[in-house]
């Protein structure tokens, strides 16, 4: 049992909701880290400095109350040291997933590619860091011989989607797009577009982790969710885009419509919206929507023989 636990629950609600629950039934502590999803219409990419400082405080909050109960000080250059890791991680990743991308075929499926997401996205020491560092940096090499060799997971000239998730539960959404004879593209945490690399302004730990995260935009809008799409369009030219979106995703469930409405207007392209509870196998069908990912690529494939972009 852990002596302390450290939860979100302002763009998905599962996680925080667990951890209450483990609270109430077994006196485990936990600290709260709150946020905001739901910034100005039409600001992002600017920074809106008084969300990013919010979340900044709630995280520098989160290490002060980690060292008042855990009794553990975390130090300035532990600070430094970690989101130099995270740097070197997310370094390596977006070049594999750029790669991915701008591929035909598809070098690497999502389900393999997106293991180094959650990786970055786990709590591991630095040597650990360190080896997955490697790690990542040798699945990059693999996939720049294979998009040299032509080496892909299906055909040439496959349909090219966006996926607006990463299922860390179960991977079958996911293969279910692939095995349809859709090239998955880009995914959501994927690929970030140029807008997206604009400087940190901010020095202090917390500043700098909570604006990494809002320059993504769909963490920091449903403006900001429908702007990356549609700049993703503008840079990699996709046939189709499938939003799926767990119905307590705020990320998400917020746009997926106006998503949906926005980029098919502004580019006329194909785009189709799966609804389901993707923390949990038992609150959706991966089979029913793959009976409706089929029929969406049949379409994609008649309107790219058609010549319709």
């Amino acid at each position: 049992m852990p002596d302390l636990e450290v939860a979100t629950g302002y763009m998905c609600e599962p996680p925080g909701a667990a951890a209450q629950l483990i609270e109430a039934l077994y006196d485990v502590p936990v600290i709260y880290v709150d946020g905001c999803v739901d910034g100005a219409w039409g600001e992002w990419p600017n920074l809106n400095h008084r969300q990013v400082e919010f979340f900044g405080s709630e995280i520098t909050k989160s290490l002060n109350e980690v060292e008042r109960i855990v009794g553990i000080r975390v130090s300035d250059e532990f600070k430094r040291q970690a989101i130099v890791d995270t740097a070197k991680m997310l370094y390596g990743m977006f070049g594999m997933l750029e790669l991915i991308a701008r591929s035909d075929p598809q070098p690497l499926s999502q389900v393999d590619a997106t293991l180094g997401m959650w990786m970055v996205n786990s709590p591991f020491s630095h040597e650990i860091i360190e080896r997955t560092i490697g790690a990542i940096d040798s699945v990059q090499k693999e996939v720049s011989r294979r998009v040299e060799a032509g080496i892909g997971i299906g055909e040439k000239g496959a349909p090219r989607v966006f996926l607006s998730i990463l299922v860390s539960v179960d991977p079958t959404v996911l293969r279910a797009v692939e095995d349809a004879g859709l090239n998955i593209a880009v995914t959501f945490a994927g690929k970030q577009p140029s807008l997206t690399k604009f400087k940190n302004p901010y020095k202090e730990f917390g500043g700098k982790v909570a604006c990494g995260l809002h320059r993504v935009g769909a963490t920091a809008s449903s403006w900001g969710a429908i702007e990356l799409m549609k700049e993703l369009q503008r840079e990699v030219s996709l046939d189709g885009m499938i939003i799926a979106y767990s119905t307590s995703c705020k990320v998400y469930g917020m746009s997926a419509l106006m998503a949906k409405k926005a980029v098919a207007e502004e580019f006329g392209i194909p785009v189709i919206v799966l609804e389901g509870e993707y923390y949990d196998t038992r609150n959706y069908s991966a089979e029913q929507m793959r009976t409706r990912l089929e029929t969406f690529a049949h379409l994609l494939r008649e309107r790219k023989a058609a010549g319709i972009s």
